[in-house]
């Protein structure tokens, strides 16, 4: 009589090849979390740092009255200050600074509004002014930023730096 079913070898090879698969594919799903927490990370910080470059620029080469060099603070200060006069007197001037590591704007007398998230902290920002006595003014703006990462996580860590130069078209 011959009798059916599994031996103890068949059933301990098929609950280790199935122990070895569902390793390999907890480790790929912990993998690709890691990815998409990664490029989440990067995407935020990148994205802050293009909205506020764009900003800056934009309200630079549209300033009226030129740079306040008075109140602006330029290289070698970090984090520096550019307040801009729009040319309809104190009302509009524009101004950027940084607070508690987010780059802000505040436009006349209105309050202050936040151009980067809470998760992305700046960590330099410094003006250049490279404008020589009666030429428009030129304006170097240096930024650095990094994804918050309280936790100190690897996956989270991201910085990004750029640098552009814009010039005062009505100057």
């Amino acid at each position: 009589m011959k009798q059916k079913g599994f031996t103890l070898i068949e059933l301990i090879l098929s609950i280790a090849i199935i122990a070895i698969f569902i390793t390999a594919l907890t480790y790929f799903s912990i993998d690709v979390f890691k990815t998409k927490a990664k490029a989440s990370s990067i995407n935020e910080v990148q994205q802050n740092v293009r909205f506020a470059m764009q900003r800056l620029t934009y309200y630079i080469r549209n300033s009226e009255d030129g740079i306040d060099v008075g109140d602006s603070q330029f290289s070698p200060t970090d984090p520096g200050r550019l307040h801009l006069e729009m040319g309809a007197g104190a009302n509009d001037d524009i101004v950027f600074d940084i607070d508690s590591n987010r780059l802000r704007i505040k436009i006349g007398n209105a309050a202050p509004v936040y151009l980067t998230i809470s998760d992305v902290n700046i960590t330099s920002l410094i003006f250049y002014n490279n404008s020589a006595p009666g030429t428009p003014g030129n304006i170097t703006i240096t930024l650095s930023a990094e994804f918050n990462n309280p936790g100190g996580r690897q996956e989270f860590n991201y910085s990004y730096d750029v640098e552009t130069s814009t010039s005062l078209r009505n100057y």
